[in-house]
């Protein structure tokens, strides 16, 4: 009859209509290489003195760099970031990007961070040490919002030891103030001076320092002793 083939026609287009949704859908929700660097900008794997992946932002927007590159004997004075910068304009345009995307994300943080851990599980086995991460090779903590998402990405991803270094001591104070930190993250507070003392806080945080006396040195960082570059972007 009329009505019955009527009715097969519904319900033919009711099975196509909400394939096509439930396809349309999962294309939505399907996060490629492409789509995720369109939000978070460049995981990188390449720099040969670190030898695992790392993220960037550009010098210009490192906060305390900025306050502190034009005072004679800082270390910000000395910062090897903006040399490469120079040499390699890619790189900078690449840590730009970086930054640009964080803060236009500021609304949406974990969209950006599902974004971030997709590129961060591609990049990570393409390196020697698929298990050590470098936050801000150049750069440092934008925020204590940034800081938060640091964390949350130390939590997803037990397996990874990730390592930050920042001149950021109150943004890491406020933070530590309110939050326990991953086992798994390593903020390591850098101090200001060349031939400064470490910074003294009451947060177990480990510290870095810079000096030209060689025997004022706890401990000396390997990288010193490696040939080699950050190539982001290039």
């Amino acid at each position: 009859t009329s009505f019955g083939r009527f009715s097969l026609i519904l319900i033919f287009v009711h099975h196509i209509g909400g394939n096509l949704i439930k396809n349309l859908s999962n294309k939505k929700d399907k996060i490629t290489l492409k789509s995720a660097r369109q939000i978070v900008g460049l995981v990188s794997s390449q720099n040969s003195k670190l030898e695992c992946a790392n993220f960037s932002f550009n010098t210009i927007n490192c906060k305390k760099g900025m306050l502190l590159k034009n005072i004679n004997n800082s270390i910000c004075s000395l910062c090897y970031s903006e040399n490469i910068e120079k040499r390699y304009t890619n790189a900078e345009k690449s840590w730009a990007n970086n930054y640009q995307l964080y803060i236009k994300s500021k609304d949406d943080s974990e969209q950006w961070i599902i974004n971030f851990l997709f590129l961060l599980d591609n990049v990570v086995k393409k390196t020697p040490n698929p298990n050590h991460f470098r936050w801000f090779p150049s750069g440092d903590l934008e925020s204590i919002e940034m800081l938060g998402r640091i964390c949350e990405i130390a939590n997803r991803r037990k397996s990874i030891s990730f390592w930050l270094p920042s001149k950021q001591i109150d943004i890491i104070s406020e933070y530590v103030a309110f939050n326990k930190l991953p086992n798994n993250l390593n903020i390591r507070v850098s101090s200001y001076m060349i031939d400064q003392d470490p910074p003294k806080l009451a947060m177990g945080l480990t510290t870095s320092t810079v000096n030209k006396n060689s025997n004022n040195q706890k401990i000396n960082c390997p990288a010193t002793f490696k040939i080699g570059k950050s190539k982001d972007g290039k």
